[in-house]
């Protein structure tokens, strides 16, 4: 009985997770802007994790970040 239980409770989760990422991604998906995707994609896992913050850094090549004259 306490397998039984153990393992309604993975398959429950398990389904949880599945229709979080399905959600996230149709949100993602609403839009064709890499921009927006990358702004909705950080704002929907804040929620989803519960955190106060989330951000999303893209490291620049080194030839873009160098100061030039």
């Amino acid at each position: 009985a306490l397998e039984s239980a153990r393992l309604y409770r993975e398959t429950q989760q398990r389904a949880e997770r599945e229709r979080l990422v399905t959600d996230i991604t149709t949100k993602i998906r609403s839009t064709t802007d890499p921009e927006q995707m990358l702004k909705t994609a950080v704002e929907e896992l804040k929620l989803a994790l519960n955190a106060n913050q989330a951000h999303f850094v893209i490291p620049q090549a080194e030839s873009e970040t160098k100061e030039t004259t």
